[in-house]
C-alpha cells in the first residue's frame, strides 16, 4: 500500500518561489481545466453580474485570472498568491495581456490581511487547497471575504497522487528499487469529492456540488515533460525525486528509465505525450 506521507506539511510559499520562471508547462496540465471551472462558475452566477467582484486565491503564475480577464475584461478582479516569486511573474503577464481593473498582492491564503469580510461575489481557487498547509483556515478566509450570495469555485486534483506523473515515475523507480511505493501528495480530505463537500459545508457554504472529471493534457515534445519534472522544482516533483533519493537511489540512473516509462504510458508517436488526468470541481453559495 502506498504511504500516506503527502507534501502539505513542507509544501511552504518558498518553495515556488526558488523556480518560478520554469513552472509555466503545468498550464498544459491545469489550463483546460481552469476554463472548465470558469464555465461552471459563470452558469452559477454570471461573472458579468452587476457590481461582481473576483477573487483569484492563490494564482500562481495567473493563468486562471488570465482566462477570467480574457472573456470578461471589465470585471474588477483581485489576485493573490504568497509566493512573491509568482507575484512577479503574474503582474508581468498582466502587463503583457493588458488586463484592465485588476490588483495583485502577496498574502498567506491562511490570513488574508487587508481583505474585506463579505466583499467578492466571486471566489476561486485551483490546484491549490489539496496541497497546502492547513486548507480548513484557507477555506474560512474564502468563506469570509465571500458576499453573503456570492459563489465559491474550486478546482483540485482528483486523485491522491501527481496523476500524470505517478505511474510512469513508479514504474522506472521499481526499475532500480523493487520495495519503491509512490508516496501519496494530496489530502483524501480534499481531493475525493464526497470528503471536499463535507468540509466545505462544515466552513459554511450551502448548496455544495462536488464533481469528479476527466481531463486530457498533452506535450507535444517528451523531453519538455522530463525537464519539467526533473527540473523545473515543482515542490510536488522536488518529494518525488526525493523520496528516491533517501532511498539511496540514483536520479541520475533513473532520469533516463523514467524517459521510456513517459513515452510507454504516454506516447502519442510523434515524439509528443496525450494522457488523461482527474479533477474535482466545488461549486458552492455563501
Amino acid at each position: 500500500m502506498s504511504r500516506h506521507n503527502h507534501i502539505q506539511k513542507d509544501y511552504h510559499h518558498t518553495a515556488w518561489s526558488s523556480h518560478p520562471h520554469k513552472f509555466s508547462p503545468v498550464e498544459k496540465l491545469t489550463i483546460p481545466l481552469d476554463k472548465e471551472l470558469v464555465e461552471l462558475v459563470d452558469e452559477t452566477l454570471p461573472f458579468e453580474s452587476p457590481h461582481s467582484k473576483v477573487f483569484d486565491n492563490s494564482c500562481g503564475h495567473g493563468a486562471l485570472s488570465s482566462i477570467i480577464k480574457a472573456r470578461y475584461p471589465s470585471v474588477h478582479l483581485l489576485a493573490t498568491d504568497a509566493s512573491p516569486g509568482m507575484f512577479d511573474k503574474k503582474k508581468a503577464r498582466a502587463s503583457r495581456e493588458s488586463w484592465r481593473h485588476f490588483d495583485a498582492r502577496v498574502l498567506d491564503s491562511r490570513k488574508l490581511d487587508g481583505v474585506p469580510d463579505d466583499h467578492f461575489t466571486h471566489t476561486l481557487s485551483a490546484f491549490m487547497i489539496c496541497l497546502v498547509q492547513d486548507p480548513h483556515l484557507i477555506m474560512q478566509e474564502m468563506y469570509r471575504v465571500t458576499k453573503p450570495g456570492g459563489v465559491l469555485g474550486i478546482a483540485n486534483w482528483g486523485t491522491l497522487y501527481y496523476d500524470c506523473w505517478e505511474r510512469p515515475w513508479a514504474k522506472a523507480c521499481k526499475r532500480i528499487d523493487d520495495g519503491y511505493e509512490p508516496t501519496m501528495l494530496m489530502s483524501p480530505e480534499w481531493t475525493v469529492a464526497k470528503e471536499i463537500k463535507e468540509n466545505i459545508q462544515q466552513v459554511g457554504f450551502k448548496d455544495v456540488t462536488a464533481t469528479e472529471k476527466t481531463g486530457t493534457w498533452g506535450f507535444e515534445d517528451a523531453n519538455e515533460a522530463l525537464r519539467y519534472f526533473f527540473d523545473g522544482g515543482n515542490p510536488g516533483c522536488v518529494k518525488m525525486l526525493q523520496e528516491l533519493e533517501h532511498r539511496g537511489q540514483s536520479l541520475e540512473e533513473v532520469r533516463p528509465i523514467s524517459e521510456r516509462a513517459l513515452l510507454d504510458e504516454y506516447g502519442d508517436g510523434k515524439g509528443g505525450l496525450m494522457g488523461t488526468h482527474y479533477a474535482t470541481f466545488v461549486i458552492a453559495r455563501k
